[in-house]
């Protein structure tokens, strides 16, 4: 990721642009995202 910003000079519309990037983007955001929302989920629950 830093190598694609600094080739990008800084800009984040680099990671964004190919569809190989993006989708490991949100492959990575989603796996830092669900493990929380399904504790948050359980907890409500009871």
């Amino acid at each position: 990721m830093r190598n694609a910003l600094s080739i990008g000079e800084g800009q984040w519309r680099v990671l964004v642009e190919r569809p190989g990037s993006l989708s490991l983007l949100v492959v990575v955001i989603a796996l830092l995202v669900l493990p929380r929302m399904t504790t948050l989920l359980r907890a409500r629950r009871g």
